[in-house]
């Protein structure tokens, strides 16, 4: 009682999809209240029709005693994330080394036990061992680690595996930095993730960090989505009371998710992860990190940070080795993020001699035009444009959608294909571009995209 119904239906298991973010404007929430009193705060994009049949915005609407209320299937979050249309093979960079190419170093120990004549403390063994055996003279230890030491040497009868980050920005000008001590010769694997932290979808890369190569991915959508689908009404959110933490927790918590599901694949335990590296817009950036990004959206458009400080994994509540770092990308400005970072240092195209230019397209639309000698940037506001916000039938890229149409240059006759291949239950992005190219190369619309009302046919009226 006095909740809203979006909030009732989320206890009760059910995401109801609101794109605004909460704030009423965009009517896409609309529920059927069949029994009940509920209070509507606002009708903005229903009828009077509507309002009569019960619809009302889920966002909007207070219960104010026991209730049925109807959340038809279209507003339901599809959580079917279309991760099968197709399959990319991501190279090994060249002359790759990892035994100097990553800060990630695994030393197998063979420690001398203590006795009645040498009852040196354990750590300091450690340390001996590092150095007579790998030339590695002084290591800094995290209390945590230090915690689980005794224990540990004594388990593996003073044979251990000393995990250590060589170069790391929480140490940069110092000794190494000990991540975990581990029972035995464990020398054999090593593993990190890339996380690319999207507003729509959010995707783990676990790397074996031996080869350098790209062992399993995983991809969902990214659970502040049900708090809205652009970046503004995130952040909207976020300034609301609680709703920074929360925004975190539904980031960290997808990864998670992720993190199980490629570790469970390799048959490996998730803190057996010693390294992460993320991407993501600014925005995003600031939300996984919970730092207020209200200032982004406000002229001048500053964010609080660019190069955004590393942290260790149990900081943020992610569930691999606490001990280990999570480093993100710099970011570039306000809407320049360290997604794009990752584009223009993976695809080259800052060695590049020819005039190139680089986009990447995705809820978030970022463009770099360039060589090796300059660079400029833009950023736009893309996915929402093809998903919804303004678009009637607009829906993302999962089962139902539109994907691709064509038109007869005679006969004016449309005919579509939908993502797998299911009955229509809107059109994505890819549907929306296909269309607009089917209908200027016909006549349908001019360049300039307006509509050629003499064409006879009835599909043009």
């Amino acid at each position: 009682m006095g909740e809203l119904i979006a909030d009732a239906a989320r206890q009760a298991g059910i995401e109801i999809n609101i794109p605004c973010g909460g704030q009423g404007r965009c009517g896409r929430c609309a529920v059927i209240v069949q029994e009940g009193e509920v209070r509507r705060r606002s009708t903005l994009r229903l009828s009077a029709e509507d309002l009569a049949e019960g619809f009302a915005l889920a966002c909007q609407t207070v219960i104010e005693g026991d209730a049925v209320v109807l959340v038809p299937p279209q507003e339901r979050i599809e959580r079917r994330l279309v991760t099968d249309r197709m399959t990319a093979r991501i190279a090994v960079p060249f002359a790759y080394h990892p035994w100097w190419d990553q800060p990630i170093q695994k030393r197998f120990l063979t420690i001398e036990p203590p006795s009645l004549t040498d009852n040196t403390d354990d750590f300091a063994r450690l340390q001996r061992a590092l150095a007579r055996q790998h030339e590695i003279k002084r290591v800094t230890v995290p209390l945590p680690v230090l915690r689980k030491l005794a224990g540990t040497l004594r388990q593996g009868d003073w044979q251990v595996t000393a995990v250590l980050e060589m170069d790391t920005w929480l140490a940069p000008e110092g000794p190494p930095r000990l991540v975990d001590v581990v029972p035995g010769d464990q020398t054999e694997t090593s593993w990190g993730v890339a996380v690319d932290i999207g507003t729509t979808s959010n995707v783990v890369y676990l790397v074996d960090l031996l080869s350098g190569e790209v062992a399993e991915i995983a991809a969902d959508y990214n659970a502040q989505i049900a708090r809205g689908e652009d970046i503004i009404s995130r952040i909207i959110y976020a300034s609301q009371e609680g709703g920074l933490e929360e925004l975190q927790g539904l980031v960290v918590g997808t990864i998670n998710k992720l993190l199980r599901q490629v570790a469970r694949r390799r048959r490996i335990e998730t803190t057996e992860i010693y390294k992460m590296v993320v991407a993501g817009n600014s925005t995003m950036l600031h939300l996984f990190l919970a730092l207020p990004p209200e200032s982004i959206r406000l002229e001048p458009y500053v964010t609080t940070v660019n190069h955004l400080p590393p942290v260790t994994a149990e900081q943020i509540g992610l569930e691999i080795n606490p001990q280990a770092t999570v480093d993100c990308l710099p970011c570039v400005a306000s809407y320049m993020g360290a997604d794009i970072t990752a584009g223009v240092l993976s695809s080259g195209l800052y060695q590049i001699e020819k005039l190139t230019l680089f986009m990447d397209i995705g809820t978030n639309g970022e463009i770099v035009l360039g060589n090796a000698d300059w660079l400029i940037a833009c950023a736009c506001s893309a996915g929402p444009a093809f998903e919804g916000a303004g678009v009637d039938h607009g829906m993302r890229a999962t089962t139902g959608a539109i994907e691709e149409v064509w038109i007869n240059g005679a006969t004016y006759e449309p005919t579509y294909r939908t993502i797998g291949n299911k009955p229509p239950r809107g059109i994505c992005g890819s549907g929306l571009i296909s269309l607009l190219a089917e209908m200027f190369i016909t006549g349908v619309i001019d360049k300039a995209g307006r509509i050629n009302l003499d064409l006879d046919t009835p599909r043009v009226r």
